[in-house]
């Protein structure tokens, strides 16, 4: 490979890197607004539902005129909709997977851009690393799969 080449992959990896950075805060970015909905509709859920966690006891402060039938009928309505779960999907969330899956593909290109560019040592070493990282990793699910099947 020519010095001209090499440096052309060494500017592109640093682009690439920079890229992924900025690919991980957008997910992030997007991440925390969701998380921000879900938690102002659990909070609007829990305040609605007050002292009442079930349909039964609801009904018993109607019974005792402690609530009106509206109010019943509200807090119903809330328990219900609390037994679903909380953390819908939302364009914040999608977008969020998205840059995640982005952020991903980028460092698998980051990471064959910055290989190429390597000297054949230099090579040689990543590819030590790489293999060695590999056995750990299949040790500890072998591990993992033997205390599973202990179980």
């Amino acid at each position: 490979m020519t010095e001209e080449y090499i440096k052309a992959l060494e500017l592109e990896v640093k682009a690439y890197d920079k890229v992924h950075d900025e690919l991980i805060k957008l997910t992030k970015r997007y991440q925390a607004k969701h998380d921000k909905k879900v938690k102002t509709k659990e909070d609007k859920l829990n305040q609605l539902i007050g002292d009442y966690q079930t349909e039964a006891d609801a009904h018993e402060a109607y019974g005792y005129d402690l609530i009106t039938w509206e109010e019943y009928e509200t807090i119903c309505a809330a328990l219900e909709s609390n037994t679903e779960k909380a953390d819908v999907d939302d364009v914040e969330i999608v977008m969020s997977r998205i840059f995640s899956h982005l952020a991903n593909d980028t460092l698998k290109l980051y990471q064959t851009l910055k290989y190429e560019s390597l000297s054949d040592e230099e090579k040689a070493e990543w590819d030590r690393r790489t293999a060695k990282y590999k056995a750990k990793v299949s040790a500890r699910k072998a591990k993992k799969e033997a205390q599973d099947n202990d179980r």
